[in-house]
């Protein structure tokens, strides 16, 4: 559900984060790769790993809370699609993401296949002042970085809405957690991959966890 008339930053979002950066970390946190096998039985587009947050990490404690070692956090990214909203099942002891609902509209049939992106590591380090939106100044210096910057992975702390504030509800009628979100690279600094800066198209992407059914939730919004 989108609210347009809830505030997107102020004292309801300082609680701080974490930012993912390439680099190596004592946890085994990663950036693309393919180590957790997708299971896709809605059709294209296929979902893509982007992201895997080792929940050892005692940053991550809300999640490793749970129960939960290792969590995927994966999109629908395709050329020829245009995907809003995805939930997808997670199994840990198979390493096995399985989607069970998505919104996709065919817009082009000429496109080229979806591919794997390479692994990298990944370290995280903590949010700046001026990365958290505690404030309109805040906010929109943090987008930047979010946006087409070098902060374009956030974990945990306070969602930086572009558009709307939203909620995810699971289908046990939980209302989900925030974890993550991820928008895109500029082309200047360090990037995931060597050949190219990260770019999934103009938008951002949410991500929500029902830790109890192992289900996470995307919301996909425009920049």
């Amino acid at each position: 559900m989108k609210d347009y008339e809830a505030p997107r930053w102020g004292e309801g979002y300082s609680q701080p984060g974490w930012i993912a950066v390439p680099g190596a970390s004592e946890y085994d946190h990663r950036f693309g790769g393919c180590s957790w096998s997708v299971s896709d039985r809605l059709g294209e587009p296929k979902p893509l790993l982007i992201v895997t947050l080792d929940c050892r990490d005692p940053r991550l404690s809300v999640l490793s809370a749970r129960g939960v070692a290792s969590l995927p956090i994966c999109i629908c990214v395709d050329s020829c699609f245009d995907v809003t909203d995805m939930s997808y099942l997670f199994d840990e002891s198979t390493r096995v993401v399985s989607l069970i609902s998505k919104v996709a509209n065919r817009i082009d049939d000429q496109c080229e296949p979806i591919k794997d992106l390479l692994e990298t590591e990944m370290r995280l380090r903590p949010m700046g002042v001026s990365e958290i939106p505690s404030n309109e100044t805040s906010y929109y210096q943090a987008c930047d970085g979010f946006v087409g910057g070098d902060a374009l992975i956030r974990v945990l702390g306070s969602p930086l809405w572009l558009e709307s504030v939203e909620k995810a509800t699971c289908q046990c009628g939980r209302e989900m957690h925030y974890v993550a979100s991820i928008g895109y690279e500029g082309y200047e600094g360090r990037s995931f991959q060597e050949s190219q800066p990260i770019f999934f198209g103009e938008l951002v992407f949410y991500f929500f966890a029902c830790l109890n059914c192992r289900i996470v939730s995307t919301i996909t919004q425009s920049t």
